[in-house]
């Protein structure tokens, strides 16, 4: 059976992720935080991408063994924007991996990420 959870923050839907059970819950959660992240990147497309590249910088630096992923994520940073859109928000196993070495630390204020969590956490039937 096909389930589409819409996620809400705020008042604003940002995810309807159909066949939700073929990601673990972390991955749902990650996936959450990018919607998060995608109306920050919107409205402030060159504040958040100079965060994310000097991010990829430091990482590189400090985790050279994870240049692979890092690789990706210089590739997706360098797409047009819609195109970056859609790889942060995609659910196949690269786009999973990627958002284990996320360089958009960040971006999201605490009240931001507390909202994303409280939120998810309804949208999973958790008190």
């Amino acid at each position: 059976m096909r389930n589409v959870l819409p996620l809400v923050v705020w008042g604003w839907i940002i995810a309807k992720m159909a066949d939700v059970p073929t990601l673990t819950r972390d991955q749902r959660r990650s996936v959450a935080y990018n919607h998060a992240l995608v109306r920050v990147l919107r409205r402030e497309p060159e504040w958040v991408l100079a965060i994310a590249h000097r991010n990829l910088r430091r990482l590189k630096e400090l985790h050279p063994y994870a240049d692979p992923i890092l690789t990706v994520w210089e590739r997706a940073l360098s797409l047009p924007l819609d195109a970056l859109i859609e790889r942060m928000l995609a659910t196949d196993e690269e786009a999973c991996e990627m958002r284990h070495a996320s360089p958009f630390a960040g971006v999201l204020d605490a009240a931001t990420r507390t909202c994303v969590i409280r939120e998810f956490q309804k949208s999973e039937g958790m008190p």
